[in-house]
């Protein structure tokens, strides 16, 4: 479903940055990625988790992908986001993709 639909959603969302909290190995985050930089952009990915083995394994899937560079903190969501408040870039449109509350 992803994979059909990832074009469309990046194309809604207009991000020039992505956050993802709670990446897992980042398959997911991986398939919007390549459907951002399908027409030669660049994307910078920031990463937060409190598990740096998810981070450095969400970190190999995506290094593969051209366009892409990744940046991770090893954080509390809270704190990742704070950070990503810096990080940022001044213009554009940022989407943070969240993990599903329970």
């Amino acid at each position: 479903l992803l994979d059909r639909h990832a074009p469309a959603i990046v194309a809604a969302a207009g991000a020039s940055f992505l956050t993802e909290l709670g990446p897992g190995h980042g398959e997911k985050l991986a398939v919007l990625a390549r459907a951002a930089v399908r027409d030669g952009r660049s994307l910078p990915l920031h990463l937060v988790d409190i598990s740096r083995a998810a981070l450095d394994a969400a970190s190999r899937t995506l290094s593969p992908i051209a366009g892409v560079t990744t940046s991770a903190d090893c954080a509390t969501y809270h704190d990742g986001l704070r950070r990503v408040a810096r990080l940022r870039p001044p213009f554009g449109r940022a989407l943070e993709e969240r993990p599903n509350a329970s």
